[in-house]
């Protein structure tokens, strides 16, 4: 006997420990099986993290292009009728919504494949990062969420969970900074200063106009994204890349905030 536990999710993300919870449910209750089948079904766009927490909890993830592949299968066809046709229509036209934001880095859009900058933008700094920032003991870390409108936003924070860029809906690529978290409150115009010098040392960079407004969170300026071709986004993120190194640069050798 096989017991199937199938988390249905579209634009929503698992919560409340939910994988683990049913998860225990079925293997708890008074029915025997020899096999327990456990499903993240995802026809959204998936995050990475929430795939992570669905692998750590022992689930497979079956997305819109897994659905779209099985609906092609011959044995589907001859059992197809309208209803069924119509879903295939649905499937097929989810998947390619998936398959072009994907190809095409649509941040704005996207929130996954705003994700995914992100975690690329990480990867290609982390070692600047150890070699100029304080060790504050804190990871550098990728957080999501939803901002009020409705629209998403990532944020890659470093420096202690210091500094952080931010991306968001229509908006161009931000960098932050928090004076709420270690290593205290920073010198903003140094920040400013050093940010602004990086940019402008780095080819094929085009500073945004932003609005500096004071609070808990504070813009210390800004990049527009490349409006060309998608693979431009990949030399973008190697000059990304550099002025994240000029600006750390810059800062390290500024007084430090204490």
């Amino acid at each position: 006997d096989v017991s199937f536990v199938i988390e249905d999710k579209t634009h929503t993300r698992e919560h409340s420990d939910q994988l683990t919870r049913y998860k225990g449910l079925v293997r708890d209750d008074d029915k025997a099986e020899d096999y327990l089948k456990l499903i993240y079904l995802k026809t959204g766009m998936p995050f990475k993290d929430e795939l992570d927490r669905a692998e750590a909890a022992e689930y497979c993830h079956v997305g819109v292009c897994d659905l779209e592949d099985f609906l092609h299968r011959d044995v589907v066809k001859r059992a197809a009728n309208h209803l069924l046709g119509q879903y295939q229509g649905h499937v097929a036209d989810q998947a390619k919504k998936q398959r072009d934001a994907e190809r095409r880095w649509d941040i704005h859009n996207w929130g996954p494949v705003q994700y995914a900058f992100a975690e690329e933008i990480k990867m290609r700094t982390e070692q600047t990062n150890g070699k100029h920032c304080p060790d504050s003991g804190e990871p550098d870390q990728v957080w999501h969420g939803i901002n009020n409108g409705g629209g998403d936003w990532t944020q890659y924070r470093f420096f202690g969970m210091h500094l952080f860029w931010r991306l968001d809906s229509w908006k161009p690529l931000r960098m932050m900074v928090d004076v709420g978290y270690p290593p205290g409150s920073p010198d903003i115009q140094l920040y400013r200063t050093s940010f602004r010098e990086a940019c402008d040392e780095v080819e094929g960079i085009e500073r945004a106009r932003v609005q500096f407004r004071s609070g808990k969170e504070m813009t210390l300026g800004a990049i527009n994204y490349p409006e060309d071709k998608p693979e431009d986004m990949e030399e973008f993120l190697d000059r990304l890349a550099r002025v994240h190194e000029g600006f750390l640069m810059r800062i390290a050798r500024g007084e430090h905030p204490s």
